[in-house]
């Protein structure tokens, strides 16, 4: 597992664009949008988010990347400012209400008073896939926090649910978004 920097910007964005661009959930965030770049614009804004205020890792094949973020919140800052103006211009009013809807409704089912890891983003490219790139990436985590903090992570993929489970993980709640089912997982020790 490798820590990644500003440097692996450019080759993250490719992997979480190519991985995510089937997943219900985000196609159903962006699905109102027009634009013609719109995924690949979210996974810039959400890695250039996690640079400053989470973790990212990449696997030591480079065809993975876990996606970390912490209970901790992001200060207000001009890198801040600019990425958050500059979304709320590219998106319609329409995408950045569902934007930031889903994520008040995920945010506030996990705990407001005490430390937690949330894997926000996991990604493999297809080549990869089946290798268990993603578990160590995950395992790594798990191994790393220790006791420390809960573990937690959401995913809109039925088949993703039994992977989770087979690494230690449960589900404890669920959110219907129209047509989308979220199910919210944490980590049993």
């Amino acid at each position: 597992m490798i820590r990644a920097s500003q440097v692996d910007k450019k080759h993250i964005v490719k992997i979480l664009t190519i991985a995510f661009h089937i997943d219900p959930h985000v196609n159903w965030l962006l699905s109102k949008c027009k634009k013609r770049n719109k995924l690949e614009f979210v996974m810039n804004y959400v890695v250039d988010e996690m640079m400053e205020r989470g973790e990212i890792y990449l696997s030591d094949c480079g065809n993975g990347v876990a996606i970390w973020k912490s209970h901790v919140k992001e200060k207000l800052s001009m890198k801040y400012l600019f990425r958050n103006i500059k979304a709320f211009l590219y998106f319609d009013m329409y995408t950045v209400f569902r934007l930031m809807k889903s994520e008040y409704s995920i945010t506030k089912k996990y705990p407001s008073s005490k430390n937690y890891l949330h894997l926000y983003q996991i990604a493999v490219l297809p080549e990869a896939r089946g290798r268990g790139v993603a578990s160590t990436l995950i395992r790594e985590w798990i191994t790393l926090a220790g006791n420390a903090c809960d573990i937690y992570l959401e995913t809109a993929n039925s088949k993703n649910v039994l992977i989770y489970n087979t690494l230690g993980f449960y589900v404890y709640d669920e959110i219907a978004q129209e047509k989308i089912t979220l199910w919210l997982m944490k980590y049993q020790r």
